[in-house]
């Protein structure tokens, strides 16, 4: 009948893993440690009946069980007892049964409940109590300090065991038995540091907790791993005491009142600051709200901050406020997922709204992955078709299907890897999925809006701009678009722009201004240009108030003019001064023509001489006093008039 006995080994009386063939239905599991039989719970001996019996479209009951704290001293246990209830009245697994098979297999599920008092040995009991006792085919293991331990008791019995848990197991045997429904922990800040590497943000402050292994082990897999892979930098690292921290978050209920000395996260906070780091990272409890709140009252600025565990609070949004917004916090799952095609809900919509028309509240992750697990074992069960444990482990092994926990998928280390973990981004105090993409509800912040643009947010009145929004709106803006979603910058535009009709007012006034402006520049230019313009000749000088100079003489107002003009030096006797005599051009009677410029000639130029070697009409020529022109200059004389 299947049962095999072996011999003792004197030395240490430990038994060795036996594989059995009952009724062509393979079997693994442990001899027992007293009698070297294999253990009753191991070799069911109705295995071969219940197998039959779905062969033959019967009915058979299949025995699960979980060891958990009572709901009085830990408050997720509610969550997570209402999570499996919520997949066995969905799957119908304790009335009419999971379709394996040919037949129907009837789920009778044992919990135990236990007090925070109990030590480990008593929760080994208990586990024990399920083998022997329930004779349980698979069970459960929510996350537990022993939980390690315990999963050592039901992988010797080689009971399949869906364990609750982010960090792997390091006892290689239990790992045979063993299945995460959780993705790894140690995954939580791979997409955001590799989004913050790629904008240039690689410098990393990392600080956690020594009160939790979790936490220890995370922060180091950071250190030693996850900076080498992605490529930044850990420029400062702190652990706080254990006393200092823990899971309160409040002292108070409806306000927030700090259980924890502020000096401490200001040390560390100011030193990471100062450290230069761009990226902060926290792996914390219910402290981070209190750390958060220190970031926000010394108004310290990083490019992303991730805390773990407190953001996804329900008092989050109520205790920090906008000071919360932008801050990032890695999980599992969380009720805003825009998942679909899951199995046995086909949104993640449709299964909140059950969780809440059922037990009154929304799940939490805690309730989401006993929902999954019960989808796994089902989706098993039917994939193989057998109850056995080789059977159950052998489609475990096979699964990839979408649940309300996302895609399911186990690795060789039997860690489920459907997926990137859950990142969650609080924005304008509400929570939104960032990660994973494909099932995000808003896109991801980063880098974070300083301290100064953020103050927009905070704005009571829209009606109205004051000074210093006026002086940051437009530039934050332009720095961080996404401020638009929170900020209306109405009033803001209307005093810059006083609004399309005032500004077009404006625009007239300033159109005119302008002209009037311009037109006097022109006038001004016109004047200016007139007075320097060469004017014809107002009075006509007689020849003989004119002495002319010799031509040898060493006068000082000898000129020359270029261009080949002849000229001449004269004194005009009526005034006692001498004068520059420039020859002008024959002109027709009746018309006037304005005198050529020094250097330049004009009609009528080269005409033989009547009058003493000069043109008879010199007396009409252009004028300069001596002295005020250099030689060969090529501007207009100045003219002679009346009263000059």
């Amino acid at each position: 009948e299947g049962i095999v006995q072996r011999a003792v080994n004197d030395s240490d009386r430990v038994c060795g893993e036996v594989t059995l063939n009952c009724g062509n239905v393979m079997s693994k599991g442990f001899l027992d440690q007293a009698t070297c039989t294999v253990s009753s719970s191991v070799l069911d001996s109705d295995s071969r009946s219940r197998s039959n019996a779905l062969e033959k479209g019967g009915k058979v009951e299949y025995r699960t069980g979980m060891i958990i704290y009572r709901e009085d001293d830990w408050d997720s246990a509610r969550d997570m007892v209402e999570g499996w209830q919520l997949w066995l009245l969905r799957s119908g697994a304790t009335t009419t049964g999971l379709p394996v098979a040919n037949g129907r297999v009837v789920v009778n599920h044992t919990t135990i409940e236990m007090s925070r008092e109990e030590t480990c040995q008593h929760w080994l009991e208990k586990a024990q109590l399920l083998v022997d006792g329930y004779r349980i085919d698979a069970a459960v293991i929510p996350s537990h300090k022993c939980k390690e331990e315990i999963a050592q008791v039901f992988g010797l019995a080689g009971i399949p065991h869906f364990v609750h848990s982010g960090t792997d197991f390091d006892d290689l045997e239990v790992r045979k038995t063993v299945w995460f429904v959780y993705y790894s922990s140690l995954e939580y800040p791979r997409k955001l540091m590799q989004k913050a590497v790629n904008k240039g943000f690689e410098k990393v402050a990392l600080l956690w907790w020594a009160g939790d292994n979790w936490l220890r082990a995370s922060t180091k897999a950071i250190k030693d791993s996850l900076a080498k892979s992605i490529g930044f930098e850990v420029v400062y690292t702190h652990e706080w005491a254990e006393e200092q921290g823990g899971g309160l978050s409040s002292l108070r209920e409806d306000k927030f009142e700090d259980p924890y000395d502020s000096h401490v996260w200001d040390e560390m906070l100011l030193g990471a600051a100062e450290a230069g780091a761009q990226v902060l990272i926290v792996y914390a409890r219910g402290e981070g709200i209190s750390i958060a709140k220190r970031i926000e009252a010394l108004q310290l600025y990083f490019a992303a901050v991730l805390i773990t565990g407190a953001p996804h609070l329900d008092s989050w949004p109520k205790f920090m406020g906008p000071g919360g917004d932008f801050i990032v916090s890695p999980g599992q799952w969380h009720w805003k997922l825009q998942s679909q095609g899951a199995h046995l809900f086909d949104t993640n919509q449709e299964y909140v709204a059950a969780f809440e028309s059922t037990f009154g509240h929304r799940p939490t992750y805690k309730a989401a992955g006993m929902t999954a697990t019960g989808s796994a074992l089902q989706l098993a069960l039917s994939a193989v078709g057998r109850l056995d444990p080789y059977s159950l482990n052998a489609g475990l092994e096979t699964l990839g299907a979408d649940t309300i926990f996302g895609h399911m998928m186990f690795s060789f280390r039997h860690r489920n890897i459907g997926q990137p973990p859950v990142l969650l981004q609080h924005q304008f105090m509400q929570p939104e999925v960032v990660q994973p993409e494909f099932a995000s509800s808003s896109n991801l912040i980063l880098p974070i809006p300083t301290w100064e643009c953020r103050r927009l947010l905070a704005d009571e009145d829209p009606t109205t701009c004051s000074e210093w929004e006026a002086g940051i709106w437009r530039s934050c803006l332009q720095d961080f678009p996404v401020l638009i979603r929170g900020f209306n910058s109405s009033a803001c535009v209307a005093l810059e722009g006083r609004e399309p009709q005032q500004r077009s007012a404006l625009l007239g006034v300033l159109v005119a201004a302008i002209a009037v402006s311009l037109a006097s520049l022109a006038l001004s230019l016109y004047l200016y240009l007139r007075k320097r313009r060469p004017q014809e000749p107002s009075m006509e000088i007689p020849p003989e108030d004119l002495t002319l100079a010799e031509e040898d003489s060493d006068d000082d107002c000898h000129m020359e003019a270029s261009g080949g003009i002849s000229t001449a030096v004269a004194t005009l006797n009526s005034a006692g001064a001498k004068v520059l005599l420039v020859p002008l051009p024959r002109q027709k009677a009746g018309s006037r023509a304005r005198p050529p410029r020094l250097g330049q000639s004009g009609p009528g130029q080269n005409q033989p001489s009547t009058t003493s070697g000069m043109h008879e009409d010199v007396a009409m020529g252009g004028l300069e006093l001596c002295g005020l022109k250099p030689a060969a200059s090529t501007s207009a004389p100045l003219p002679w008039r009346r009263g000059t």
